[in-house]
Parts: structure tokens; sequence; C-alpha cells
């Protein structure tokens, strides 16, 4: 990085819902496997500051150090996804607005059910896999914690996540609501 600061180079590439159907999104999705090729092609490339958050609503690659096309590159690599359906419908965020990005995304206001309940332990999981797989992220480790405490007091000042859970929890209320019984569903 010749001395700049991480925030400066740090970049998130997005697949998420607002964009991308579920048949799409799961083009782009990462099993634990992927997910450990992608951060070991990270690492090897010279980036930092890498966590991959990969949810049922979004596949995201947050990472500083690298351009955004060699982000595209690993991203794609791992997911043999095509590039022309990733330009299709990939969000880029790059500096701040990726800060930005990060923290809407954990504070669940950039969920399909605002106020998710589930994302904070997604963030915290996916962070302790790219400090398993050796990534440096010391930078990342201090955003994340900012994006946890803001979530929190967001949730606790505001109220919401009261009543919000999550996409598969609402899912299965929604059942319960329109279905005498649940057998055989």
């Amino acid at each position: 990085n010749s001395g700049r600061r991480a925030e400066h180079d740090f970049s998130a590439l997005s697949i998420a819902f607002q964009k991308a159907d579920i048949v799409v999104r799961s083009q782009f999705s990462l099993g634990a496997t992927e997910q450990a090729f992608l951060l070991s092609c990270i690492l090897e490339a010279g980036g930092k500051n890498a966590m991959i958050l990969s949810t049922c609503n979004r596949t995201e690659l947050y990472c500083s150090g690298l351009s955004m096309d060699d982000m595209r590159n690993l991203f794609l690599r791992s997911t043999g996804a095509s590039i022309e359906v990733f330009e299709r419908v990939a969000m880029k965020y790059h500096r701040f607005q990726a800060i930005e990005h990060l923290f809407n995304v954990g504070c669940a206001l950039n969920s399909q059910i605002l106020g998710d309940t589930e994302i904070s332990g997604q963030m915290k999981r996916s962070l302790l896999h790219s400090k398993a797989a050796g990534i440096d992220t010391r930078w990342l480790e201090r955003l994340v914690s900012g994006v946890l405490r803001c979530s929190k007091r967001v949730k606790r000042e505001t109220g919401l996540s009261y009543g919000a859970t999550s996409v598969a929890y609402s899912a299965v209320q929604y059942m319960r609501e329109s279905f005498v019984t649940l057998e055989k569903k």
C-alpha cells in the first residue's frame, strides 16, 4: 500500500437482494470451502482487511490492498459465475462508501427484514474466518467492532429490531399464519 491508510483503498463488492433475485444470488453463493479458497487467493495477492459476508440475502467481499478489478476476478474465480451477470448485478463501493455500506449492513439497515437480528453474528463469524485464513485484519477488526457497537446502539435507541428477526424466521411465521398445519409443508 506504500504507506496509504487502509480506508483509502478499502472496497466492497456486493451481490445482494436489491439487484439480484435468489437464482442469480445462488450463482455467487460461497460455501465454507469456496470462502477458504477465496481468502487464500486474496492473501496470496497481497490483500488485507478482507472479509467475505455470505448470507441468504447477499454475498459480499470487503478488502483493502487490491484493486476492484482484482477483487472481482478473484471473486469470479471462486464462484465460477460469469462476468456478464456479475457486472449486471454487482454493487461496488470504494473508500468511505465501502465503510458506510458495511455500517448499513451491520446495523441491519440494508436488509430484507429491516433490523434483521442475525447479521451481527454473521459478521463476527466472517471476521473470524478471515483471521483463521491468515489475513491481516487489524484495521478491519477495529472497523467491525465499531459497526457492532453502532448496531447495538441503533437497536437499543430506536427499537429498530423490535419484532424483527430474520428472513428465515419471518418465513416460518408467515407459514404458521397461512396454513392450518405445517405437516407435509
